[in-house]
């Protein structure tokens, strides 16, 4: 029983006529219904048979990441197909495949030097799989530069529809493609259109190092352009990294880029800069910069954004109001003190004192001009005590900001009036939409500054 699954998890890729000797002469031992099975396989070993095959092709860099995603052999014109205009299909491949053997034709190689895999939009290279590998990052052999290779050592077809004959039958035309113009079309595509460098091709089968002379000049001349592409995607981070609103975009092919100028002797490992070791967006963001837009952190709050970092020191500072969201983030430490902050804040203003400046009842002489203007006089002011302000009753309430509309600058305005930031980063606050916006104000004013929001043109949800 155990032969039989053996034989019958290798033979969903074992040819038909090979499974068919080992029928007639029964080989292996095998039984009659393993070997109809074989013959005439079910859903379950079709889907087996293209996940091997899948996993077979796929290829996967020094992180293990998938860079060239594998996929099943597609044999769809075979000559199980009888359709007619299959067979004529079929008849036009074999005849030009005479006409380009009697030409005659040869494999070509693919190098890449460059830290990302090659691929191209073309419709005969995605119907072949035809991506050229990328190359490691660190050596493996000391003497001579790492690569990535593809070999393409077959023909690929592609077909000209020429309409119907009389009879309603398709006309196709099959035309090669050789696996020299299939290679060429790298080369130009990374070499001359983006000018990128580190790419060439060769006639044969054998690596550089095996090849002679002529290649390995080739090579070096290709290492030389790459060390130049190097330096300059290297560049390129240091300007994306230097600006808030670009550091994002600092990706693994600049930190690819600047490891092999360490290989290759460029840079020195004292010099690494700080975007390298940043692999995600979120490991980005330094402890002392917010989550939201990174800006760096000045005080209890985010100099940009309305974020708070420290809830308990922002309230005592009185820069947000009692219950703003950020409270959830108390421990009950923290709530206890924020409790006797509130109490003794309210306390003072029953008693009419103020803790920082505290007034007295003693008259303040300001001066004031006389009544013919010829000089100055002294004129007492008697402050009374501070009475408590109105206190109006305050809501609390959500907005879901989702589009801003055409007059932007008043939808700034009015953000940055609910939120007490400022224009500036009410406008980073409307570049990422939907936003939310939580507000504590008293009702007055809070269905003042909805008003401006739906006169802007604003579209929200409260």
């Amino acid at each position: 029983m155990a032969d039989e699954q053996k034989y019958l998890q290798e033979s969903t890729h074992r040819t038909v006529p090979q499974v068919a000797v080992d029928a007639a002469f029964n080989k292996r031992g095998i039984s009659e219904a393993a070997l109809r099975r074989v013959l005439n396989p079910t859903g379950d070993d079709l889907e087996r048979e293209a996940q091997r095959q899948i996993e077979a092709t796929t290829v996967r860099d020094e992180r293990g990441d998938v860079v060239i995603p594998g996929r099943p052999v597609d044999q769809i014109l075979t000559s199980k197909n009888v359709a007619a205009s299959t067979r004529r299909l079929l008849a036009s491949q074999n005849d030009r495949l005479r006409e380009v053997n009697d030409a005659g034709w040869e494999p070509y190689m693919v190098i890449n030097l460059l830290p990302f895999p090659l691929k191209l939009n073309s419709v005969i290279h995605s119907r072949y799989n035809l991506v050229v590998p990328p190359a490691p990052v660190q050596r493996k052999n000391k003497n001579i530069v790492s690569y990535g290779y593809l070999c393409i050592e077959h023909l690929c077809w592609d077909h000209e529809d020429n309409g119907t004959d009389m009879t309603g039958v398709d006309n196709y035309k099959a035309i090669p493609y050789l696996p020299k113009t299939m290679a060429r079309g790298f080369v130009t595509e990374f070499c001359e259109i983006q000018g990128i460098g580190g790419v060439f091709m060769y006639a044969g089968t054998r690596v550089p190092e095996a090849m002679g002379p002529p290649i390995r000049h080739l090579l070096e001349e290709e290492r030389q352009r790459r060390f130049m592409w190097c330096q300059a995607r290297a560049q390129e981070a240091d300007m994306l990294w230097s600006s808030e609103k670009t550091r994002m975009q600092v990706d693994n092919i600049h930190r690819d880029a600047w490891r092999i100028l360490l290989e290759e002797g460029g840079v020195k490992l004292e010099d690494k800069p700080v975007w390298l070791t940043a692999a995600r967006p979120s490991s980005m963001i330094s402890a002392e910069s917010c989550p939201v837009c990174t800006a760096t952190r000045i005080g209890p709050m985010c100099g940009k954004c309305p974020y708070v970092f420290d809830p308990l020191k922002a309230y005592e500072e009185s820069m947000i109001e009692w219950g703003h969201p950020s409270f959830k983030k108390m421990t009950p430490e923290q709530w206890q003190k924020a409790r006797q902050i509130k109490a003794d804040f309210e306390r003072m203003l029953n008693e009419g004192t103020e803790p920082l400046a505290p007034q007295s009842n003693a008259p303040v002489p300001t001066p004031a001009a006389t009544a013919d203007g010829g000089g100055t006089a002294t004129a007492l002011v008697v402050k009374s005590d501070p009475q408590p302000p109105a206190t109006d009753a305050t809501t609390e309430f959500k907005i879901t900001l989702k589009a801003t509309g055409q007059q932007r600058g008043k939808v700034a305005k009015a953000i940055s009036e609910l939120q007490g930031i400022s224009v500036n980063a009410a406008k980073d606050l409307m570049e990422r939409l939907p936003q939310v916006i939580h507000v504590t104000r008293d009702e007055k004013d809070a269905e003042r500054v909805m008003n401006l929001l739906n006169e802007a043109g604003a579209t929200l949800d409260v």
